[in-house]
């Protein structure tokens, strides 16, 4: 079981004291400290060409150890044991190159680490937003969170310099969206090209903004930066968007073909090594964002990793096993299905990958922290095509229904990051013609819809259940209680998936809802269109179980079925138009 302190040891990462003429064959770079315990921590450090290092710990004049590394590479990891809790230690890194070229390099360590306590999920999710900029805007669609990007490229054009009028904007916005009641999600992120110089060596970038620095310390007065700037008005930081998809680890998608750039050394050492680029390089990057973070203000709350597509959590597992899950206090990552973009597959990669995997995880390393799903979504057309995904605006706003019931159904995630607001792309609410005149898009409707009905609100997943032979392989039903309205809202379609060219048609049912934990009494039910706006009202007398006859559409064609939406109130309570 792990201890939980109200504060995070202080771990002092820092770089090269001795650093190399700047003509020097072997430089040393990328210093940091992983799976940091009681008494031990792993040493990681890159050298410019293969080299042999021996590392010896002190503790003021006390030699406690000396390991001589067994073999000569570029990626170095030493592991340090035998250390006191609290006990300030120097760390010498002394080596040389096969042709003799020495090279020296040292940091300070303190072992002792205590993971920051993990905020309990309080069943209330922040359903949110990407790439927003009108704040009138989301106050209407209802949002409770903005992720925020700041580029630290732009942020720091310069190692001796910010960019202030920036900086004054970020702040700006981060302001009016906190007067609005809008919590911001700050992203934290990329690189930036003036603090990569040696990590530029190891692979090519497509963006020079792409690929972790050299040097925690520029990392870390980056990240100082916008911790103070916001100060008081932003407390959740992401680290990092996607180190899995090649922003920060190796990734085709946003490399450049390897002729464009004639400084690539050893690509075959550092190509489509995760263990490299997010176990040494990204984990430290995260046990930054929390040391600056408790210093600054320790109730920040930060995410990670912020993966891709990590479905078999085998990132997520080289990431605890170096000790993330002691730094981030949420576990974040996107959920997107290719196309064509039926919720079934959607469903299939969310719940039997993503959310199993997991948990399994967590269970292994004995955290339970809440998942933030800080991007999801679906691309829609006026016009779809089967290379679209066959996604029409009607499309999406049953994926969307779909998706946000089945998220609350989970009981898990405390974030809910729909990408993207704006404007004109496929994944937007929102279109901005050649004048600058705003389209709001049909799915604008639905979420601002869902937005106001669950945004932070107190709720309960409910049990259903429906008396369809084939229920488990193709209906679909949940029940989300709002305690606090008091309300209860139901959802339920049939599922269906495609084969590539169209969805596969399904019948028409006649069917029996269950529903437990209903107060008994007589209820409301409104049905709701995929605006949220009433269909049709009635009752429903409930003893111990609500149960009602109900007739599931058939659905056919190219496009996903109809969800069956109610909103069930006591007849004492006003039911909200």
């Amino acid at each position: 079981m792990r201890v939980l302190l109200a504060s995070l040891c202080l771990v002092i990462l820092a770089g090269v004291n001795s650093a190399p003429a700047a003509d020097a064959r072997v430089h040393v770079f990328a210093i940091g400290f992983t799976g940091i315990t009681d008494d031990g921590a792993t040493l990681v450090f890159t050298t410019s060409a293969a080299a042999k290092a021996t590392v010896t710990v002190r503790a003021g004049t006390e030699l406690v150890q000396s390991i001589e590394e067994p073999a000569s590479s570029q990626i170095h990891r030493v592991a340090l044991t035998g250390l006191k809790p609290n006990t300030p230690y120097e760390v010498a890194i002394r080596g040389q190159a096969a042709d003799g070229t020495a090279f020296t390099a040292d940091t300070t360590l303190r072992v002792g680490l205590r993971p920051h306590p993990v905020e309990p999920f309080d069943h209330r999710t922040y359903l949110g937003v990407t790439h927003a900029d009108d704040v009138e805007l989301l106050g209407d669609l209802g949002v409770g969170m903005v992720r925020v990007e700041t580029s630290w490229d732009k942020v720091q054009p310069r190692q001796d310099g910010f960019d202030e009028a920036r900086l004054a904007k970020y702040a700006d916005f981060v302001s009016q969206l906190h007067d609005k009641g809008i919590e911001p999600l700050v992203l934290l992120g990329y690189g930036n090209p003036w603090a990569k110089t040696f990590t530029d060596k190891l692979m090519t970038w497509r963006l020079p903004a792409f690929g972790p620095p050299d040097r925690i310390e520029d990392w870390q007065a980056y990240v100082e930066k916008i911790m103070r700037t916001l100060k008081g008005t932003a407390r959740f930081y992401e680290t990092w968007n996607e180190p899995d998809a090649g922003y920060l680890a190796s990734g085709a998608a946003v490399e450049a073909a390897a002729t464009t750039k004639d400084t690539v050394v050893h690509a075959d050492i550092f190509r489509n090594n995760n263990q490299y680029w997010l176990g040494d390089r990204y984990v430290p990057l995260a046990m930054a964002v929390r040391q600056t973070a408790d210093a600054v203000d320790p109730s920040i709350h930060v995410l990670g990793p912020s993966w891709n597509h990590d479905y078999h959590a085998t990132r997520g597992e080289i990431c605890f096993s170096r000790g993330l899950d002691r730094y981030i206090q949420s576990y974040s990552f996107h959920n997107y299905v290719s196309a064509p973009h039926s919720f079934e597959a959607w469903e299939t990669a969310t719940d039997r990958l993503y959310m199993t995997t997991a948990s399994r995880l967590m269970e292994k390393y004995q955290v339970n922290m809440p998942i933030a799903v800080t991007e999801w979504g679906t691309q829609s057309f006026d016009n779809p095509k089967p290379q679209d995904g066959f996604a029409s605006r009607l499309d999406a706003q049953k994926f969307l229904v779909k998706s946000v019931f089945y998220y609350l159904n989970l009981d898990r995630v405390s974030m809910l990051m729909l990408h993207q607001m704006g404007y004109n792309d496929p994944w937007s609410l929102l279109h901005k013609d050649a004048a600058g005149v705003v389209v709001k898009q049909p799915a604008y409707f639905t979420y601002r819809w869902l937005c106001h009905s669950f945004n932070r609100k107190l709720y309960r997943p409910l049990s259903v259940e429906t008396d369809s032979p084939d229920d488990a392989k193709t209906m679909r039903a949940f029940a989300i209680s709002l305690p606090e309205e008091p309300a209860v809202y139901v959802a339920l379609w049939q599922n269906r998936g495609s084969d590539g060219k169209q969805f596969r048609s399904a019948a028409a049912k006649d069917l029996t809802v269950r529903i437990d934990g209903l107060q008994a009494g007589t209820w409301v039910t409104a049905q709701l269109d995929l605006q949220g706006q009433p269909i049709s009202t009635g009752t429903l007398n409930v003893t111990t179980t609500a149960s009602w006859k109900l007739t599931v559409q058939e659905a056919s064609g190219a496009e996903e079925s109809t969800p069956l939406i109610w909103r069930l109130t006591p007849s004492a309570v006003e039911p909200k138009k």
